[in-house]
């Protein structure tokens, strides 16, 4: 018997040392092996570190099935890429699959993906790239929504985070280069000076560094504050069809402006960043920022 219970008390210090050859049994270090090392062992047995590291701007954050980069920006904490939810944050999903005249007509909040099967057109984009294939589009420029979408309650972005309001998108104008005197202006704001193309301005502080076609050659911009911004074009509410990826950019703000929603824009042939309004039917992409 006495046999046998010391073979099974060795054996976990066996197969202990088999996996760890560091592990040395004489716990007190007095030559034996007995009792009086598994006492102080069995008082440490189990013990780890397993607390979480704090999540902090410049992770990566997971939602849904998407990988997001996230960038510090003074105060702010935006996502570096465009958002692709399929559903609100509490889970219900966002219609989707609208033909022309759907997308057009509804009052909800619907998605897409630019070049979407069912509408009868779309521009194809800069030569050599082809974002109607909606395995790329979605790739480069996540989906796009329309502003029924964005003013929903139930929310796009995850929890802790909200599409960006209006004065979100001052804060970081500002940051871009923007005048104070020109962040209430509507149109274009915060343009370089002279002629395109120029590497100032604030649109171009918040374009990619690649991927941005202007009509007279590349408008690339110099990321200046690594937001990484990308032309993913949009989807119009007069008629459902795709226009102008790879040439300019629409993103949607939160604020609503009576019946319409305030958005933001930038061309690859323009050094600004434009501020306007539209009903909630045209399709733009969003970018997500942290809540306070």
């Amino acid at each position: 018997m006495y046999r046998i219970l010391a073979s099974f008390l060795l054996l976990p210090l066996l197969t202990v040392g088999q996996v760890n050859p560091a592990y040395d049994p004489d716990f007190n270090g007095d030559g034996c092996n007995t009792v009086s090392d598994l006492i102080p062992f069995l008082g440490v047995f189990g013990a780890c570190d397993d607390t979480p590291t704090p999540w902090a701007c410049g992770d990566t954050l997971v939602y849904g099935e998407t990988s997001y980069a996230t960038v510090a920006i003074g105060d702010q904490c935006w996502f570096k890429k465009n958002l692709a939810t399929l559903v609100y944050t509490n889970g219900d999903s966002i219609p989707t699959g609208l033909d022309d005249a759907s997308w057009t007509a509804t009052t909800e909040g619907a998605m897409a993906i630019y070049g979407d099967d069912e509408s009868g057109y779309c521009s194809t984009g800069a030569p050599g790239i082809n974002p109607c294939v909606q395995e790329l589009s979605l790739q480069l420029y996540g989906r796009i929504y329309n502003g029924h979408a964005v003013l929903d309650e139930r929310g796009l972005c995850p929890t802790g985070w909200h599409v960006p309001t209006d004065e979100d998108w001052m804060e970081l104008e500002t940051m871009a280069g923007v005048p104070t005197n020109e962040l209430i202006d509507w149109d274009n704001r915060g343009e370089a000076s002279g002629y395109w193309p120029f590497t100032s301005g604030a649109g171009s502080a918040l374009k990619a560094s690649v991927g941005w076609m202007g009509w007279d050659g590349p408008g690339n911009g110099h990321d200046a504050l690594d937001l990484s911004l990308l032309p993913g074009g949009y989807r119009s509410g007069v008629n459902g069809y795709f226009y102008n990826v790879t040439y300019d950019g629409w993103w949607w703000s939160s604020s609503p402006l009576g019946v319409n929603v305030i958005y933001r824009y930038i061309g690859g042939s323009q050094t600004g960043i434009g501020r306007n309004y539209n009903d909630g039917n045209p399709g733009f992409s969003i970018r997500c920022i942290k809540s306070p």
